[in-house]
């Protein structure tokens, strides 16, 4: 699977690199998938703590400590954000 991600991930940066005689296009290529990996690794770990945030916040008695409830359905929000973030963003600059 992460052999997979990686061609798709080179297949999207390599389109973007510009050539040129005194280019060096393996810095810029290098920022590009260090860049997409990062993001690859935020975005597989994600779904996993939206739905243990979303447990969390269904379960019952949430909200009888309301700093708790809070902080659970804060970091609900930026997870799912953040996700879709991640899901819906172009390719790299």
């Amino acid at each position: 699977m992460l052999k997979i991600a990686y061609f798709l991930l080179l297949a999207l940066v390599l389109p973007r690199v510009r050539f040129s005689d005194d280019y060096d296009f393996t810095q810029d290529l290098g920022k590009r998938v260090q860049h997409r990996d990062h993001n690859l690794r935020r975005w597989a770990w994600i779904p996993s703590r939206i739905a243990e945030l979303e447990k969390q916040a269904s379960a019952p008695g949430l909200w009888d400590d309301p700093e708790t409830a809070q902080r659970v359905t804060s970091n609900l929000s930026a997870s799912q954000a953040e996700y879709k973030r991640l899901t819906e963003a172009g390719p790299a600059p």
